[in-house]
């Protein structure tokens, strides 16, 4: 796939039209698939997360229901702008100096305008900035950015995919260039032409989040458990944290320490890695277009419930779970 881009100065001079906004690359109709969902809190490592809150009340009869609320940032569709989408260059310059963005990864960036009135675009095109291993002091410039005359300032965002991205500058004077040393994320992702709504599921979690020190390619275990021959046969094991995190596959086997999965492992787990054993299908929660999201689950007194979000279009079309 070629990606590109066309410019014409005379749409920036002082005799372009004004206030059309409707000059260059335009968003989709809302038909295609939304972003994933973006988090409303962080969590010790500072990854975004759903904000879950929990109530329990008692019935009559001295039963329970519990009830969820799952708080989530929808993102803002884009704006009506006199603003038109920009232009950035597809080749972002790395430093490996003068900033703190971490070596050995690759960073996705877009840029989107804002006009006098505070209404914002469409994203401007993604660029890829593949920072090489070995320093942790690197620092990504974005260059050839291109402004309508009609823009008063831009807004960045970024993200290590290029479909999750969060907002990382905002009301930035318009510029040719813009400097990443390492800007904080905020909760705010960028605006989705696409999303409608969001819908929650939910899945008990049989055996807790457990540290790997068993694996291959077809297992994980831990040395310590006590599992019961084949309990969790059919049931699905999930790599929760570390390396290979977000990984699940159908569980064949058990012995009492170890797992033994139907379909290899992408990305073996390793000792930084933990898993957890979650139940074999997602149950619907609820639908919600802001945030919070509230359902009730059965009272299973000392279990893990799993939350998975899915931001969907007008035809409730889904787009893949971002956090669980």
């Amino acid at each position: 796939m070629i990606t590109a881009q066309i410019h014409d100065d005379g749409w920036y001079g002082p005799n372009a039209l004004l206030g059309s906004g409707g000059i260059g690359r335009q968003a989709g109709a809302g038909t295609g698939l939304p972003r994933p969902l973006a988090g409303a809190t962080t969590d010790a490592n500072g990854n975004p997360q759903f904000a879950i809150t929990e109530t329990d009340t008692e019935t009559a009869d001295g039963s329970y229901t519990v009830s969820l609320a799952v708080g989530f940032t929808p993102p803002a569709r884009p704006a009506a702008s006199a603003a038109n989408i920009p232009l950035v260059g597809l080749n972002p310059a790395i430093s490996l100096s003068g900033g703190t963005l971490a070596g050995g990864q690759t960073l996705y960036y877009a840029l989107s305008a804002v006009d006098g009135n505070g209404n914002e675009t469409a994203l401007s095109f993604v660029v890829a900035a593949a920072i090489p291993s070995g320093t942790q002091t690197n620092a990504v410039t974005l260059s050839g950015l291109s402004f309508s005359v009609t823009t008063a300032s831009f807004n960045v965002y970024r993200g290590v995919t290029p479909q999750q991205l969060y907002r990382i500058a905002a009301a930035q004077p318009v510029a040719a260039q813009f400097i990443d040393i390492g800007a904080a994320e905020t909760l705010v992702p960028p605006p989705d032409a696409n999303y409608d709504h969001a819908n929650f599921y939910w899945r008990f979690e049989l055996l807790p989040q457990t540290p790997v020190n068993i694996q291959s390619a077809t297992t994980v275990g831990n040395s310590q458990l006590q599992m019961t021959v084949n309990e969790f046969q059919g049931m699905i094991a999930r790599i929760s944290a570390g390396t290979g995190a977000g990984q699940e596959r159908q569980i064949l086997a058990n012995t009492a320490t170890t797992l033994t999965v139907a379909q290899s492992w992408t990305v073996t787990p390793d000792g930084t890695s933990e898993f957890a054993v979650v139940g074999a299908g997602w149950q619907f929660g609820s639908t919600a277009s802001m945030s919070p999201a509230t359902f009730t689950l059965p009272d299973r007194p000392g279990m893990t419930v799993e939350i998975s979000g899915r931001a969907a279009n007008v035809r409730n079309e889904e787009t893949d779970p971002a956090l669980s």
